[in-house]
């Protein structure tokens, strides 16, 4: 292991070395490509600028030939268009014209037949070349033309481009077609362009939308086609509209610095490029430079840096050979570092621990002392126990544990097993296996027989100790007595489950909530009762069920901690409501505030009080108010009101004689159809009460005298209505109203009510008699 340690100097040196080199690395990457970049960016704007230029000066030499071609066609003598000879002996006259279109110099009549040209002796009079694009175009709008690069039929069949102009008389009418063509590969402006270099291997380059090459430096690639799509993808953006610079690859698959630039005259493109590798050759270099420049830096660096180490670490070298030479049974001699630095400073605080160490052993010996006094009295039963299984120590608390003593513990140790209760034997198994395993601390919990026969619960805690390479020295731990507590939590245990059990089994829904009212228990009828598992509810506000719970329980006056009996609505789980009667009552459970709530549901039996209570208040017969209904509302008319108020008292005429000649059915048949006039006829705040077998009585309240005496003769309009109808019974009602303005008239007014209904009956029965 010795002959491959390292030295802290080539420690050093390999820290910081690799920084360093990263460092040096990551900057001469970063500056390499930042280089490249704006050397790259303000070469792609040079290309982009000199194609400009260059595109511009072909438009406007376009121009000329354009403007020079219309002017000529202006010139032309219009008797010579229709003689030959004397057209040919005019264009040979226009030397400029001849300069300036060093291919040919053409006229066409009209439809485009040959009339007179300079560049063949003897011409081609005659000959149809209506088939030219330059024609189909210029006779297309009669408009000067630039055509489309093509071969010319002349001997040498040279690539040119035809530039072409209307003659026309003065009402528009086309007399004749001029042109002039120029030589692609003569020594005109593009023949200068195709042969001019930038730098060793650039060029320019022309071509049209069809991808046809118009210019070049390698005359072979005139006519021909540019690239096919793919090839060169700048190129194709460039036929698609692209103006500017950037890399791609030729024909060639060669990778060249390219410019684009569009002709505004023509629909040509002009571009000048340069292989990369030529364009890129400085930047090349000077990355080649700063990698050579980077690497001597880390060697100078190395040097440095060990030579640095070397001299710093000088007095950590002393220090280490003093530390090795200390020996550990003789009074410790102090170190002395004289460098004044970190060094120094380790120095004095490896003297400072060896002093503590010293002290330290002596209060080793201390505790030692102390802790064997501790454990001694100690009501634990500590133990120290070998891998043999054999006790090294035992506490005298063993003794009152287990009722065995100390010697009889140490002198059979598998007493510790044999006491162990036979039910917990295989959890006292299990727990030794993890033991010899795992340094972590090992806690259970498990019973032991005494030597007098009881049974005790003891708790267990233990750890086991091993040496630096990992073999077990033993176990140290303690047995502590927890029988008391034990018995207590299975009391808990057994009341906690007996509530359970009483929960489960109630018929009532008993349920439990924190301080916050949310659900923290809920038996099976509480399921049952609102049609929510207990799973889904727990943690759920309870006035989800029970709405107006703590409305209720706040405008109670008795004291919740006692207890309340309250009356209140419940929502089951599907939406509809219940009649809840609950016990409410707040408690402590450890420690901490909860809420006890025992439910039943009172639904039917509200129902049914409400039908009791229901057929009390009202006549079976015709469903009005009774006499205790009545007299209920009007004791408290009486009292309260409101005022003004009317009091009606009515009597049905012909009861009796219906009842003793048609039956009682018919009599029924009488009261119900009185009791319904009686009802269509007032508000429904009205009181309208059967007090007798033929007798009824009204009350008004808080109606004004004029409305009440309305009221009074609607009820007589609906009568007279009603009994016009054959097939109703004949409703006959005496009545007698009587109007009330304070409290403690009512009962004079119904006597006074009814006195007014018996003089209206007996004038009835007058009525009936004189007629």
């Amino acid at each position: 292991m010795s002959r491959y340690r390292l030295s802290i100097k080539l420690k050093l040196l390999l820290a910081i070395l690799p920084i360093l080199a990263a460092l040096g690395f990551l900057t001469t990457i970063f500056v390499s490509s930042y280089i490249q970049h704006s050397f790259q960016h303000d070469l792609e704007k040079q290309q982009l600028t000199l194609v400009s230029l260059m595109a511009q000066k072909l438009d406007d030499q376009f121009a000329a030939y354009q403007k020079t071609i219309v002017s000529f066609s202006k010139s032309i003598p219009r008797h010579a268009l229709n003689n030959p000879q004397q057209l040919e002996q005019y264009i040979d006259s226009r030397q400029g014209v001849l300069e300036f279109f060093d291919n040919n110099v053409v006229v066409f009549s009209p439809q485009g037949v040959l009339l007179a040209e300079t560049a063949k002796r003897p011409s081609r009079t005659g000959t149809d070349f209506s088939f030219r694009d330059y024609i189909i175009q210029t006779r297309k709008n009669w408009l000067p033309v630039t055509s489309k690069p093509f071969r010319s039929q002349l001997n040498h069949r040279p690539p040119v481009v035809m530039f072409t102009a209307p003659v026309l008389d003065k009402d528009g009418t086309p007399l004749a077609i001029v042109g002039g063509s120029i030589n692609l590969l003569r020594p005109n402006l593009l023949g200068r362009l195709a042969t001019t270099r930038i730098g060793s291997n650039g060029y320019f380059y022309l071509s049209d939308l069809d991808r046809t090459m118009i210019m070049h430096p390698d005359q072979n690639r005139l006519m021909k086609p540019v690239a096919a799509p793919g090839v060169n993808r700048l190129y194709d953006r460039a036929l698609a509209g692209f103006e500017g610079a950037g890399e791609t690859s030729n024909s060639e698959g060669v990778a060249m610095l390219t410019a684009f630039k569009r002709l505004s005259t023509v629909n040509w493109i002009m571009a000048v490029q340069v292989p990369v590798k030529e364009a890129y050759a400085a930047v090349n270099t000077a990355r080649r430079l700063a990698w050579i420049s980077t690497g001597c830096a880390l060697l100078v660096l190395a040097i440095l840096t060990i030579a640095a180490a070397s001299h710093l670490l000088a007095p950590l070298q002393l220090l280490t050979t003093r530390v090795s030479q200390v020996d550990q049974d003789s009074e410790y001699q102090p170190i002395k570092i004289a460098s004044n630095d970190e060094i120094s400073e380790l120095a004095t605080a490896f003297n400072s621990l060896m002093y503590q160490l010293q002290a330290r052993e002596r209060d080793l010996r201390s505790s030692r002392e102390l802790f064997q006094f501790i454990a001694d009295f100690s009501h634990d039963w500590i133990f120290w126990r070998i891998p043999s299984g054999a006790m090294l120590y035992i506490s005298p608390a063993a003794e009152e544990i287990t009722g065995y003593s100390v010697d009889e513990l140490m002198s059979e140790p598998t007493l510790t097993y044999t006491m162990i209760h036979p039910e917990d034997r295989g959890l006292w198994d299990q727990h030794l296996c993890q033991t010899e395993k795992s340094p972590d601390n090992q806690t259970i919990e498990y019973r032991i027989i005494t030597k007098s026969g009881q049974v005790r619960w003891l708790r267990h805690i233990c750890v086991s100790i091993f040496d630096d390479n990992g073999a077990l020295l033993g176990v140290r731990g303690s047995n502590r007595d927890i029988t008391e507590r034990k018995l207590a939590l299975l009391t808990l245990k057994e009341n906690e489950e007996r509530f359970r059990l009483i929960a489960k089994t109630a018929h009532d829904a008993i349920i439990m909530t924190d301080l916050h009212h949310r659900i923290s228990f809920w038996n099976p009828a509480a399921e049952l009762l609102f049609g929510a598992d207990s799973a889904a509810v727990i943690g759920l506000p309870l006035v989800t069920f029970l709405p107006g719970l703590v409305d209720a329980v706040h405008q109670s006056e008795t004291n919740s901690e006692r207890g309340l009996m309250l009356e209140i609505s419940g929502r089951h789980q599907d939406g509809h409501l219940l009649m809840v009667e609950l016990a409410y009552s707040q408690a402590r459970l450890s420690g901490a505030p909860v809420t006890v709530v025992v439910a039943r549901d009172i639904t039917a039996r509200k129902q049914t009080e409400e039908q009791l209570r229901y057929i009390s208040l009202h006549d079976s017969l015709t469903g009005l108010y009774n006499r205790a209904a009545f007299e209920h509302h009007l004791s408290r008319f009486d009292k309260e009101g409101p005022f003004p108020l009317a009091v009606i008292m009515a009597d049905l005429d012909g009861l009796k004689q219906v009842n003793d000649t048609q039956g009682h059915e018919a009599g029924d048949r009488l009261l119900q159809a009185a009791a319904e006039l009686l009802s269509l006829s007032f508000r429904t705040n009205d009181i309208v009460a059967r007090i007798g077998g033929d007798e009824f009585a009204l009350l008004l309240p808080g109606i004004p005298e004029e409305m009440a005496k309305n009221k009074f003769n609607r009820l007589q309009r609906q009568i007279e209505l009603f009994t016009e109808l054959p097939e109703n019974p004949q409703v006959a009602l005496s009545c007698g109203m009587i109007q009330v303005t304070g409290p403690g008239q009512l009962l004079e007014a119904v006597k006074q009510a009814d006195q007014l209904m018996y003089q209206q009956k007996k004038a009835r029965k007058e009525n009936l008699s004189l007629l």
